[in-house]
């Protein structure tokens, strides 16, 4: 997605000033990597983002995101309710809020409107999840790397034994 200067157009994501971050340590830690973009759509207009975004803005700011990795996309909505506006396409946004949080340009978690769970806990499951499969998956690769050296071990003692007969 091409990006504009639009990293700070909602008024919605500006941050609940009474969120306690200290009670919500755990979530804040999942948003610390340093190679994460968080994309943000909603509207002022939403009461579902005038909820749901302000204690997200919190939690971001908390976690010290850089703001240049977080992107917020105004949506308007038209009178037959459907939205428009940067990126609702390419992203398939049908519902705001909606959050999209990518790691080298590939989504890894995703929050819609509709989840039952603060915007922060839902990424934050999907995202330590996500860690999960890549520290599986790294293992896995380690692993891997070990079997194959221990077989090409293995031929080079059977070769020099069989030579030596």
């Amino acid at each position: 997605m091409t990006e504009t200067n639009m990293n700070k157009t909602l008024e919605t994501m500006k941050a609940n000033p009474v969120w306690d971050a200290d009670s919500w340590s755990h979530i804040i830690s999942a948003f610390s990597a340093d190679d994460i973009t968080i994309r943000v759509w909603g509207g002022d207009w939403c009461d579902d983002c005038r909820r749901q975004l302000p204690d997200f803005a919190a939690a971001v700011d908390a976690a010290d995101v850089p703001s240049e990795q977080v992107h917020e996309y105004p949506v308007k909505k038209n009178a037959d309710g459907e939205k428009h506006g940067p990126g609702v396409e390419e992203y398939g946004i049908d519902r705001i809020p909606t959050v999209v949080v990518e790691r080298e340009n590939e989504e890894v978690a995703r929050f819609i409107e509709t989840a039952s769970v603060p915007i922060a806990v839902h990424l934050a499951e999907q995202l330590s999840r996500w860690q999960r499969e890549l520290s599986i998956i790294d293992h896995y690769i380690h692993i891997t790397n070990i079997y194959s050296k221990c077989q090409s071990y293995n031929k080079r003692l059977m070769l020099g034994f069989h030579t030596k007969i």
